[in-house]
């Protein structure tokens, strides 16, 4: 049976490329590249910057017996790993979820009509190690080279084996001068089994930004939930935004949300919470650009509003119909009951 792990690795802008053999699985940061397959079921990713620093938390859900499965994450400057808190995510989903209202349908649908996200080889260069790190069941390198060569070979000598998929994006990537951080089960550990803890990264960025172009190389539709924390509402810029939809914009109450008390914490009390549904139908063509984000012109608070349609029956039937049914024979027979009345008054007036 398929082993289930929430793998919550944490990332700036974070295109992952998962690093190991073929086959690969996909995930919206990237993909999972392993000996066995693995079935990524969520995508989730908290950003923020703040004085120059952005910050990332990322989880991922998988179900996978794969001992050797890693991730490969793009950030612009190396980063600095830490775990995350693991009720981050909660309190953001509770925080984002829709208004819900009940609306009552009748009719059947047809009549009601319908209801209306190291060093490397001979002259290469050398790969900079900046941290190499052990936390809890991870083990997370930040690393960076400006030859893709030298850093294919020191991941390939440390244990992680990458997909070919991933090489263009890498090379993009190398050639702007990113760093990498590579994340993967601790030696002892078996497969990715049980939950492990989120993963947070901190690096100095210029701008807010969630790499994703290595989730071009993405084998199935790709779906992400990212929830960027600011001083005000922050909406997707890239060319990609149009695969982007706002479920949430509001400000972040800390004091009703302990857990994301530290989030906050840079922006005082104009934080926010911008949370958006991202999904890729057909990545190779649709993933060209990272996401970066700004304030929008005129655009303020959103929350969705989600109508629950509860059918009101009687019996096996749509009560609309049987009531109409009943109403016209109630008035039938109170017709017929007139007539009959007025037809023996007249009778008797005969008499």
């Amino acid at each position: 049976m398929p082993r289930t792990a929430a793998l919550s690795t944490a990332t700036l802008v974070l295109a992952v490329g998962l690093v190991v053999a073929p086959p690969a699985s996909a995930c919206g940061c990237g993909g999972f590249v392993a000996q066995e397959a693995v079935d990524v079921q969520r995508e989730r990713a908290v950003v923020s910057l703040a004085d120059g620093t952005e910050r990332v938390l990322i989880g991922l859900d998988a179900v996978s017996e794969a001992p050797d499965a890693a991730l490969l994450v793009p950030t612009p400057e190396p980063a600095t790993l830490a775990l995350g808190a693991t009720d981050v995510f909660d309190a953001l989903e509770e925080l984002s979820a829709p208004v819900v209202t009940q609306e009552s349908r009748w009719f059947p649908p047809i009549l009601a009509g319908s209801a209306g996200a190291g060093a490397g080889p001979d002259g290469a260069s050398p790969v900079e190690v900046f941290e190499e790190v052990t936390l809890g069941p991870l083990q997370a390198a930040s690393i960076r080279s400006d030859d893709p060569e030298a850093l294919t070979d020191w991941l390939a000598e440390n244990g992680y084996q990458l997909s070919t998929a991933l090489a263009a994006p890498i090379q993009e990537y190398v050639e702007e001068g990113w760093a990498f951080v590579a994340v993967r089960l601790a030696p002892e550990q078996d497969s990715l089994d049980g939950e492990l803890p989120p993963l947070e990264l901190t690096f100095p960025s210029d701008e807010l930004v969630y790499p994703m172009r290595m989730s071009a190389a993405a084998a199935q539709p790709q779906r992400v939930r990212t929830y960027v924390v600011a001083d005000t509402r922050m909406d997707r810029t890239d060319e990609v935004a149009l695969w982007s939809e706002v479920v949430f914009a509001g400000p972040l109450d800390a004091a009703r949300s302990p857990a994301l008390a530290a989030w906050a914490e840079p922006f005082g009390d104009q934080a926010y919470v911008t949370t958006q549904e991202q999904y890729f139908g057909d990545p190779a063509t649709e993933i060209v650009e990272d996401f970066t984000y700004a304030p929008p012109d005129g655009a303020g608070d959103h929350r969705e509003h989600v109508v629950v349609v509860v059918d009101r029956m009687i019996g096996p039937f749509y009560a609309g119909p049987v009531l109409v049914v009943v109403g016209l024979l109630v008035l039938a027979g109170g017709i017929v009951a007139l007539v009959v009345a007025t037809a023996r008054r007249g009778a008797r007036r005969r008499a």
